[in-house]
């Protein structure tokens, strides 16, 4: 450990001597605190932030533990360990540890596993009473999310988010699915057969079907949590969505989209990988699971080539980094 933050380490433990119990910072006054500046790591990824069980961190050595860390307001708060909990230096923290924290968003379109001949339609999910009554008819039909939807595309990206899990830890790795009917739900989540499209809405009537359905507030509050979000969705999907979604400071959001969505979304932070370009990739999948099956190649190198190749992707604007690990996929069969 660095002298500097020897700095901190006293710091925090004359604050536990004094009996605190929490204290918040913000970046800026830790920079006082060890007079000298934070690493960039620390102002742009979150899992630097993280408490280890195998190397402990100055704020554990000194019997504290890290949470709420906001990259936006750039503030961190540091709460008491119990008695006895004081964390000693121990082996380098595991590599996994050190990945960002990854979100993926599906579309929930396509085939689906299970039908009904009154499976819920759009005027089933403009009143909620109505929709548990229907749900409850429909019971013995009710399924996972994850479950009901089983097209190619999401089925390849599925594929993907499993072998990132087994890679990264499944507490590094989320995903949730954006329903036509139900909105922004959890792979979990037990939901009906229906037959909404977005594709039946023009673009006012999307807007305010998504609001209806909370997608342009729940979207934002979600992705608040991550590190990395990618978006597997198709382009009525992204515009239920209200863009531009912004990023904060150190998060990445990468789209695979169109080249209407990248004008929309030139912004930093943000990766949009034209499909046009995307479809050079392969032959081997309809357009309809294109960016499902890419996004599968892209997971099965990085859990070849591990946290690194997560980190540079979160520092690429550009694209090519993706671009690339998909390339070398294909190239490997």
């Amino acid at each position: 450990m660095t002298a500097k933050y020897e700095r901190l380490v006293r710091y925090l433990d004359q604050l536990r001597v004094d009996g605190v119990q929490e204290v918040q910072l913000s970046f800026s006054e830790l920079e006082r605190i060890l007079a000298a500046p934070l690493p960039a790591a620390a102002r742009n990824f979150r899992p630097w932030w993280s408490n280890s069980s195998q190397a402990p961190k100055p704020w554990q050595i000194a019997g504290f533990r890290s949470r709420a860390v906001h990259l936006g307001h750039q503030t961190v708060i540091f709460h008491r360990l119990p008695s006895g909990a004081i964390a000693q230096p121990a082996a380098p923290a595991a590599p996994a540890a050190q990945a960002p924290r990854l979100l993926i968003v599906a579309g929930g379109t396509g085939r689906l596993a299970v039908h009904h001949p009154r499976e819920l339609r759009k005027d089933d999910f403009l009143d909620l009473e109505r929709l548990h009554e229907r749900e409850a008819e429909l019971k013995n039909f009710l399924r996972p999310a994850s479950e009901l939807y089983c097209c190619d595309q999401f089925r390849f990206t599925r594929s993907g988010v499993d072998m990132l899990r087994s890679a990264f830890g499944r507490d590094k790795v989320d995903m949730r699915i954006m329903s036509p009917g139900y909105g922004l739900i959890g792979e979990q989540d037990m939901i009906a057969p229906h037959s909404v499209s977005l594709t039946d809405f023009d673009r006012a009537e999307l807007h305010l079907w998504a609001d209806h359905l909370g997608v342009p507030a729940a979207v934002r509050e979600l992705v608040a949590d991550y590190d990395l979000a990618i978006f597997l969705v198709g382009q009525c999907c992204l515009e239920a969505m209200r863009p531009p979604l912004v990023p904060a400071a150190g998060q990445r959001f990468i789209l695979l989209a169109t080249e209407h969505y990248r004008r929309r979304y030139s912004l930093p932070g943000v990766t949009v990988l034209p499909t046009g370009r995307l479809a050079q990739a392969s032959c081997e999948v309809g357009s309809m699971a294109l960016k499902g099956y890419l996004f599968s190649r892209f997971a099965q190198v990085a859990t070849r080539e591990g946290v690194e190749l997560l980190q540079r992707l979160m520092a690429d604007d550009s694209g090519d980094v993706f671009w690339q690990a998909v390339q070398r996929a294909l190239a490997a069969g």
